[in-house]
């Protein structure tokens, strides 16, 4: 995966280079080529319809935080896509904090910030570290005959599920079987969803709908030491001010599913990273300390994030450019975290890098309220990984899942 990589003589213009990247899954699998090609030909790219792609990173840093560039909300949605509300999934995803502006935005970010307080998760960290032994307890025990072995289905998968399940206080018994609608509706954010996986999507709403209802019921009659009971508490405590019944349930399925997806991605994506580079692997087995860098750089040299989109408001401009209002701006922030002028080397994956600020969790009101969490499981997991499995080798090819939200599906392993 290097930006030097030979791209198609054909590919003349960024118009034929994003066309390509976003109506071929091959030309998604290794995207970072096609970011070079692009940047270097025309690093803010409007296209005859006024939509604007950014690679640069001051450029893409610059546009997640403009308070002019905006969220996909409702009102954007009735223009563009005037039958959204019949499909379940893209309801959940729109109605969610997500896809608010302010004022809106605002008071639901602040609500669900009094929960998700970073005493609450720094106070987690014994409790995630016990979850990570027991998903690579899993993993010997189903490597012990020598066999392959799905790291994907034993960790990647599994542990950001029993850890965001965990904080809200989803049963243990039911973690697993959240996965796939959860995974499902997730889904709906990505490039080319087709009629049957909207369908699929559609199902797995309804059903996280039926599921959480009655959890929070549950929580309302019975409150509990977890975010879900507080934020029942909150909502219940100020109906005025608070969150209605649909904006709570939209909150808590969106801390779930954004929870566990992007997390699957960032555990996913580095341990394939690290087998991928042994001599990075021995450098964080020998340097536990350097774990925090090599979550840094995990996010920057492949993202489990790679596309935000905003909408403009009247007099906005990114890149430079000024941006019609309701025209979207893609800031492709897969290409930001490779450009030579932000990372020295972007193509190398370099754990003892320093200095690296990365757009994976978005940025201004939009940052992830989830990412103190995502990086201290991602610290815990790698240096113990590496620690309890250091022969751990791929036994073959790996499948990518996601562009939006970037991962695996399967990363088959064998322990020797």
């Amino acid at each position: 995966m290097t930006e030097n990589d030979s791209v198609d003589d054909n590919w003349q213009t960024a118009d034929d280079l994003l066309t390509d990247l976003f109506a071929r899954a091959e030309a998604r699998e290794d995207p970072y080529p096609l970011y070079a090609r692009v940047r270097d030909l025309d690093p803010v790219h409007v296209t005859s319809t006024g939509r604007v792609y950014l690679t640069r990173y001051a450029d893409c840093a610059a546009a997640i935080r403009n308070p002019a560039l905006g969220a996909q909300n409702q009102a954007w949605m009735d223009v563009v896509s005037p039958d959204w509300r019949t499909h379940p999934s893209v309801v959940q995803n729109i109605e969610s904090v997500l896809f608010q502006n302010p004022p809106e935005h605002t008071r639901l970010r602040k609500l669900v910030n009094k929960s998700f307080t970073a005493r609450r998760v720094t106070a987690m960290r014994e409790n995630v570290s016990g979850l990570v032994e027991r998903a690579l307890d899993r993993l010997a025990d189903a490597a012990s005959d020598g066999g392959v072995v799905d790291a994907y289905d034993m960790l990647a998968r599994t542990l950001p599920t029993a850890v965001v399940g965990t904080l809200i206080g989803i049963p243990e018994k039911d973690w697993d079987m959240l996965h796939d609608p959860t995974s499902s509706v997730m889904q709906v954010v990505e490039v080319g969803v087709g009629p049957n996986r909207l369908v699929d999507a559609d199902r797995g709403a309804l059903q996280l709908n039926d599921y959480f209802t009655d959890l929070i019921e549950q929580r309302r009659r019975q409150p509990q030491q977890d975010i879900l009971s507080d934020l029942v508490a909150t909502a219940d405590a100020d109906p005025d001010n608070g969150m209605t019944d649909t904006e709570l349930l939209r909150m808590v399925i969106l801390l779930f599913g954004a929870g566990v997806d992007t997390t699957v991605g960032l555990l996913s994506n580095g341990l394939i990273a690290f087998l991928d580079h042994p001599e990075q692997a021995r450098l964080l087995q020998e340097d536990p300390a350097l774990a925090g860098r090599a979550v840094d750089e995990v996010l920057r040299y492949d993202s489990p994030t790679h596309v935000v989109v905003r909408v403009a408001a009247p007099g906005a401009e990114a890149g430079g450019v000024p941006v019609a209002p309701g025209h979207t701006v893609f800031s492709i922030t897969g290409a930001a975290h490779h450009d030579p002028a932000q990372f020295q080397n972007p193509e190398v994956f370099d754990i003892t890098r320093t200095g690296t600020t990365v757009l994976s969790f978005s940025g201004g009101i939009h940052f992830c309220v989830g990412a103190p969490l995502a990086r201290m499981e991602a610290e815990l997991f790698f240096p113990a990984l590496l620690r309890r499995f250091p022969t751990l080798s791929l036994a073959g090819p790996p499948v990518r899942r996601g562009f939006v939200v970037r991962g695996y599906s399967s990363l088959p392993v064998t322990v020797k």
